[in-house]
């Protein structure tokens, strides 16, 4: 992908951000640049559309640009690809830098790729319920088609939610794991120092 030149209109931008709070992030939105810099944001959006093509454990969050540019560069090799579609360096390091517009111009594209994968990949409604014999009801054992969706949807989220709870427990657990790790450090010191 050459760099958009474009300049986004107000409209597009507005209808842009809307879509990202309507998708459930691990991290609220404050900084659209600085959030999405790292790739984690975007993985999870993929994951939320196209669970399939996507292992968020791959994105790790980062604050380092060289963690950044590799968490793009494994979105860029493993998920992108299966949707025809490479980001070029430059793109790349824009986000990664946080360039006015960069990632809204990205996530303006990505939206058009994932709804053109979910029409492509559209389930077919082969399954169609048995009614009885008036022909207007299904039978109490058999599910509906848009029951079965709602539900496949419902414990896909489910699924999702749980990913984004494990992803925040393991943060929380190498912050504990620094924290100790300062705690015993200020121990031994205050004891070298004679303060204990």
């Amino acid at each position: 992908m050459s760099k958009p030149a474009e300049v986004l209109e107000e409209e597009e931008l507005t209808r842009i951000y809307e879509w990202v709070d309507s998708i459930p992030l691990s991290r609220p939105k404050r900084n659209i640049a600085r959030d999405f810099s790292d790739g984690v944001l975007i993985a999870e959006i993929f994951k939320h559309f196209i669970p399939s093509i996507i292992d968020l454990h791959n994105y790790p969050p980062a604050n380092a640009a060289r963690q950044k540019l590799a968490n793009w560069e494994t979105l860029n090799k493993k998920v992108l690809s299966r949707l025809d579609f490479q980001m070029d360096v430059r793109a790349i390091n824009d986000i990664v830098n946080c360039v006015p517009e960069a990632i809204e111009k990205v996530l303006k594209i990505f939206k058009e790729k994932i709804e053109i994968y979910l029409a492509k990949n559209k389930p077919r409604n082969s399954i169609s319920p048995k009614l009885k014999n008036n022909g207007d009801r299904p039978r109490d054992d058999e599910v509906l088609p848009s029951e079965l969706i709602e539900k496949e949807e419902m414990i896909q989220q489910l699924r999702e939610t749980i990913e984004v709870m494990e992803l925040k427990i393991k943060q929380l657990e190498e912050i504990c794991e620094i924290k100790e790790d300062k705690i015993a450090d200020l121990e031994k010191r205050s004891q070298e120092a004679g303060l204990a």
